[in-house]
């Protein structure tokens, strides 16, 4: 653990070391490079350490170090429209079975007026994920659509309504796939002055994979996979969250946000705990109920700084954890997490246009299972650290 940890604060090192030099001498990236077209180009080098790789999933405690380099170019084929191509590839330093590539393509597009009473909005994206040959089982396709209208009422109201499209598709396995779509409407409206209240609501429905809660004791032995145990349903929910914002002072802004989502027909539905050696990407779906606070402040000249804290009360799908047992046995697992994060940025801007982007997070996490000893390997505390550096030209 110890040389991760002075691998990674060397690598972390390094970044800010080189951020600072570039803010010494700011032009020695200036560059009289002429864009006729608008194309942009961000280069990105992100190194971090993690003391629980499987943080969402267990106590596994997985640690290790990681980078990741990406490259995105940006251009604009009309001024309503962003296009972005990009690609990056993560390495990790001990568990290199997770080294993965992922690229693709998104876009934006935005047609109405910038002081229209009407707004609406539309983007999206494709993009792959791949992984080495041992675990190529892995590797997937995920395309996203977003389509939003918006309505001012007057300077201080608004109402929005939109629908949200999703699909993660597995190559080698259909058991993980995941459609689904959102249905959402919000309103914004500010109080006394420059207190901010947002309020947004949704309905969701995805396609998943399940076990039925009258399924009898599997056996791998005579079945080779899990996967024959599963049906295709759908999940459905519901949520609701507002949101209050207001500044303190001229330099620091303050959120306070409430998130509640329940489940309406997941009763019979049994996901594969990550005990049997079966990540179910089911078995990070949850109900329940979120509070977080966060500040933002420049109070520091050319910095941003941002903090929050949350807690988090997790119900998840009835899950399955020991095989040993008949899928009746199965049960909720209730979590209630504790989450602390800060962030440190340092944009720093050329006369050329361009601009390096330095940025450090800090991450702790503590995890606390309230159900029965079944699931007493998802307590778990992670501390993870993170610094990235971009440059866009």
């Amino acid at each position: 653990m110890q040389y991760l940890v002075y691998r990674t604060i060397i690598g972390i090192t390094l970044i800010l070391l080189t951020a600072f030099s570039a803010v010494a001498n700011p032009l020695s990236l200036k560059s009289d490079y002429y864009n006729p077209l608008d194309l942009k180009l961000e280069f990105g080098l992100n190194g971090g350490y993690t003391s629980n790789l499987l943080t969402i999933n267990d106590s596994s405690d997985v640690e290790d170090s990681y980078t990741t380099s990406s490259v995105k170019l940006i251009f604009y084929p009309v001024s309503s429209m962003e296009v972005i191509l990009f690609g990056d590839y993560t390495y990790y330093s001990q568990q290199y079975n997770l080294n993965s590539l992922s690229k693709g393509i998104a876009f934006t597009f935005i047609p109405t007026k910038e002081h229209s009473q009407f707004s609406a909005y539309l983007s999206g994206g494709f993009s792959g994920q791949t992984y080495k040959d041992n675990l190529n089982a892995y590797n997937n396709n995920n395309f996203n659509l977003l389509a939003s209208l918006g309505y001012n009422l007057s300077r201080t109201f608004s109402l929005r309504t939109g629908m949200l499209l999703e699909s993660n598709s597995y190559l080698y396995s259909d058991v993980s796939d995941n459609d689904s779509y959102e249905i959402f409407a919000g309103t914004n409206f500010t109080l006394f002055g420059s207190n901010s209240i947002d309020i947004e609501g949704g309905y969701s429905s995805k396609k998943f994979s399940y076990i039925p809660d009258t399924t009898g004791r599997m056996d791998l032995g005579l079945t080779g996979s899990f996967d024959v145990y599963h049906t295709r349903g759908d999940l459905n929910s519901f949520y609701l969250s507002p949101r209050f914002s207001r500044p303190i002072g001229s330099k620091t802004g303050l959120n306070l946000t409430f998130h509640h989502r329940e489940f309406l027909n997941a009763d019979n539905a049994v996901v594969l705990g990550s005990a049997v050696n079966f990540i179910s990407p089911w078995g990070n779906i949850f109900e329940g109920q979120s509070y977080t606070i966060s500040l933002k402040t420049i109070i520091i000249p050319k910095m941003i700084i941002s903090s929050g804290l949350g807690y988090w009360k997790k119900a998840f799908l009835k899950t399955m954890v020991i095989t040993d047992y008949a899928i009746r046995f199965a049960e909720k697992r209730y979590d209630e997490q504790n989450r602390f994060f800060v962030i440190l940025e340092r944009p720093i801007y050329f006369k050329s246009g361009g601009a390096l982007k330095p940025k450090l997070q800090i991450d702790l996490t503590h995890n606390n299972t309230t159900t029965r000893s079944m699931f007493n390997y998802y307590d778990y505390s992670g501390f993870s650290i993170n610094a990235s550096l971009t440059y866009e030209l």
